[in-house]
């Protein structure tokens, strides 16, 4: 059995195929009728060769996505520069950096400073006022000690220190040969101010008149140094006892400075140790008591009564004897000033009879 080679048609022994290839391939030859067998094609046709194998082509990788070109409506346009904008772009050079204004300080050569010396400025300043503040803080933190210290005096005076008060002016007084000081140790306010008005009253003026009680006192010391202590004198008293006041000396004292108009609020009974001396060991020293009276209004002053200046005359006796006539001849010139007070001489003053 044979097949059409050209459509695979079966055929019979000796037949032609007529399908039109066969036909086609048959009328073109211009041949004799080959007499030879015709081509055989078995029943099963041969196998075709397989196929080399081909190798999978690597994975080829995926194209990033590329955005799409924006639309006409989705262009954004810049924004126009703002009035502050254009005026920095105005004060800057082209590279950007700033244009030195017109208030930046030139140097001896006519250039301008630099950026950096404006840095070393504000450094220099901020310097100056981290040192202002640490000096500030120390003067705060000594003013907060000074406000201590008063305050801790103020207490002291409260609780009864200012008894001592009167005694340290009397002794200031007499070796600083400052009047007014002893005028105070034993006057209230209210009598040194109806002095006051005496003084104006005589149309002289209450400085004129301390000053020659200054002067007065400086002879006196003059006298007393050369006389009796021959050199500096030195006049100490140190209290060693305090007492309170007993109701009747209380009611004494209290008549005594009614006539003053003041009340007093208390008193202290105060034994002093008081010496005065001079050169080369000369000296005279004793104990005496006098009053410290506080009075409403008026701070502290001493109160001596009969008993006092009998004393202070025992201890200074014989100073008194032997300088007291010079001393009271002395006082002649300064008779008005001392008769302000009542006084008629420099023991007088002291309440030494």
């Amino acid at each position: 059995m044979a097949f059409c080679k050209y459509c695979g048609k079966k055929l019979e022994d000796g037949e032609r195929c007529d399908c039109p290839k066969a036909a086609a391939a048959a009328g073109s030859r211009e041949l004799p009728e080959s007499t030879a067998a015709p081509e055989i094609i078995p029943d099963e046709l041969p196998g075709e060769p397989e196929a080399p194998d081909i190798p999978e082509a690597p994975d080829v990788p995926e194209a990033p996505d590329i955005p799409a070109a924006p639309e006409e409506n989705d262009i954004h346009e810049p924004d126009p520069p703002t009035a502050d904008e254009l005026k920095g772009a105005a004060e800057s050079y082209p590279d950007g950096s700033p244009v030195a204004s017109d208030d930046t300080d030139a140097g001896a050569d006519g250039d301008t400073e630099s950026i950096s010396g404006k840095d070393d400025k504000n450094d220099k300043k901020k310097n100056k006022n981290s040192s202002g503040g640490y000096l500030k803080g120390g003067l705060l933190f000594a003013a907060a000690v000074i406000a201590l210290i008063l305050l801790i005096g103020v207490l002291f005076a409260l609780l009864g220190g200012g008894y001592k008060t009167p005694v340290k002016k009397l002794v200031s007084g007499v070796n600083k040969c400052r009047s007014e000081r002893i005028i105070e140790a034993f006057f209230p306010e209210s009598r040194i101010t109806e002095f006051q008005e005496q003084v104006e009253d005589d149309e002289s003026s209450w400085k004129d008149v301390t000053a020659e009680l200054d002067e007065y006192l400086s002879n006196t010391k003059d006298i007393l140094e050369d006389e009796y202590f021959e050199g500096k004198m030195k006049v100490k008293a140190e209290v060693i006892d305090r007492d309170k006041v007993g109701k009747t000396t209380l009611r004494t004292i209290r008549k005594v400075f009614d006539e003053y108009e003041e009340e007093v609020s208390k008193a202290y009974k105060l034994k002093l140790q008081l010496t005065v001396t001079g050169k080369d060991g000369v000296e005279e020293s004793g104990r005496v008591n006098v009053y410290s009276v506080k009075l409403k209004g008026s701070g502290w002053v001493l109160y001596a009564d009969e008993k006092t200046t009998d004393k202070l005359g025992s201890i200074l006796r014989s100073v008194v004897e032997e300088t007291g006539s010079e001393i009271s001849q002395a006082a002649v010139g300064y008779r008005d000033v001392l008769s302000v007070f009542g006084w008629s001489d420099a023991f007088d003053m002291l309440y030494i009879y």
